[in-house]
């Protein structure tokens, strides 16, 4: 399979400019966040973005905080388990 639509790829250093591109290309922009689900839907013509904003670079998403309540992961923060026992 080959993706066949050309479209921009865009990759902001902040959370602000990634939401600039978002609001400026609308429904046209697809956000890369891991990239399995988009390049899948690239492949198979069911995505068709006009641009691709990828996520990868914004500091801003990778947080860990721990309150006395719950555990709060930015949307970016990697989460590995060791199964070693």
């Amino acid at each position: 399979m080959v993706i066949v639509e050309p479209f921009k790829y865009k990759a902001p250093e902040t959370l602000g400019r990634a939401l600039k591109l978002i609001k400026k290309h609308g429904r046209r922009a697809q956000v890369l966040a891991g990239g399995t689900d988009l390049v899948g839907a690239l492949l198979d013509g069911t995505a068709q973005p006009g641009v691709v904003v990828d996520l990868k670079r914004l500091s801003e998403l990778r947080s860990l905080e721990l309150t006395r309540t719950a555990l709060h992961l930015g949307a970016r923060e990697l989460l590995t388990f060791d199964e070693r026992q």
